[in-house]
């Protein structure tokens, strides 16, 4: 399984920064948001408002980057994070399979609730042991490697620079 296969976490990636200052969507408009997140089946759930996604999101991101520092979030940031996935529980359908429960969302759910409960599947998966942030950018990772030292989200994004930085630093001291 791949980050992209994680809906909450495109969703709290959802920035184009390549720092850490979190103000540059990747969409700009709520449109723009649910057509990233096309296969989270938001479009099937009541609309919630962009300010009330960017708010969950951002609060999101606080939550599952203090669990990826391995530390517990702080109160301020763990409240609305538990409001929103309790109220996303609460509109949740059950489905008992042979492979165990799982939650889906049900009737009435809105955006934020299917959100919410990526975001309570991923807290309650093996996954939340794997879950890192980049130390270049914000974006959170599952990281699936062998050992646990990937430091940066994709190659690609921050893993080219961070080595081309690498690089040119060990050229500058070798003379």
């Amino acid at each position: 399984m791949t980050n992209l296969d994680i809906p909450v976490l495109r969703f709290v990636n959802s920035i184009e920064d390549d720092g850490k200052t979190r103000v540059q969507n990747a969409f700009s408009d709520h449109a723009g948001l649910i057509a990233l997140l096309d296969d989270a089946r938001l479009s099937e759930a009541a609309c919630s408002s962009l300010e009330t996604l960017l708010s969950l999101r951002e609060g999101l991101y606080r939550a599952f980057s203090a669990m990826a520092a391995g530390q517990a979030p702080d109160p301020c940031i763990a409240a609305p994070v538990q409001h929103a996935i309790r109220a996303g529980l609460s509109r949740a359908d059950i489905v008992l399979s042979p492979r165990g429960l799982s939650l889906i969302p049900g009737p009435g759910c809105t955006q934020a609730d299917v959100l919410s409960l990526g975001a309570h599947a991923l807290m309650t998966s093996a996954d939340v042991a794997r879950l890192s942030e980049c130390h270049r950018c914000t974006r959170l990772f599952i990281d699936h490697g062998r050992g646990t030292g990937r430091r940066w989200c994709d190659m690609a994004r921050c893993g080219n620079r961070a080595k081309a930085e690498s690089f040119r630093a060990r050229r500058r001291a070798g003379g």
